[in-house]
């Protein structure tokens, strides 16, 4: 029984599958942080990286297309209260992405 169990549901863990995010962001001021926000299922995934030169990636696993949130956090500058941030909405599809802003 337990045989039977486990290969109806080995089709469930194989659905997942790879995706690559790699970015290149020139903006004017200079980047701290990017995080990628998503969700995979019912799991909410969040990761960062800091970028060098403005370039990062980003790999992990979607059984799906699903729609992430990218965000920038900058570096602060003199004068600013607070750190300043901008985000953008993006589709993540099971291949090999790539972003220029």
């Amino acid at each position: 029984m337990n045989k039977i169990v486990f290969l109806l549901l080995l089709p469930v863990f194989s659905m997942a599958q790879n995706f690559s995010l790699k970015g290149n962001l020139s903006l004017q001021k200079p980047i701290d942080w990017v995080y990628l926000r998503y969700n995979d299922g019912d799991q909410l995934k969040i990761d960062s990286v800091q970028p060098k030169n403005g370039a990062f990636k980003f790999e992990g696993k979607i059984a799906e297309p699903t729609m992430a949130s990218l965000s920038v956090k900058f570096v602060k500058q003199a004068g600013e209260e607070k750190v300043q941030r901008d985000m953008m909405q993006i589709f993540l599809e099971p291949s090999k992405m790539e972003l220029v802003a």
